[in-house]
């Protein structure tokens, strides 16, 4: 199957359970092996109060992709963008920390 960028935009991402984590807003694309390395998604509400800002799903984490939601697995890491660097965003922001540098 393939999607376009307009349908993948603004695309609905939830968890297998069913809770919404937000919609699709970017994608960072390793250019060497032409694959997707990060979803971005925007959160439309907080997520049990941890996340505030823009995460990132790696494709690992993601089960399905249909035209109506992207599905994540109920145990996905969200990684938050920070500052030209990565980091994990654990149980609490004060407790994230810092995983590599993009590009």
């Amino acid at each position: 199957m393939f999607i376009e960028w307009s349908k993948l935009n603004h695309l609905s991402v939830i968890t297998e359970s069913g809770q919404k984590l937000g919609h699709v807003e970017g994608v960072t694309v390793d250019v060497e092996a032409h694959t997707v390395r990060h979803y971005e998604v925007k959160p439309g509400v907080t997520i049990t109060g941890l996340l505030r800002k823009h995460f990132l799903v790696s494709p690992s984490e993601i089960t399905s992709i249909t035209a109506e939601q992207m599905t994540v697995k109920d145990t996905f890491t969200p990684v938050e963008a920070v500052n030209g660097k990565t980091r994990l965003v654990l149980t609490r922001p004060e407790t994230s920390v810092e995983m590599s540098e993009t590009k």
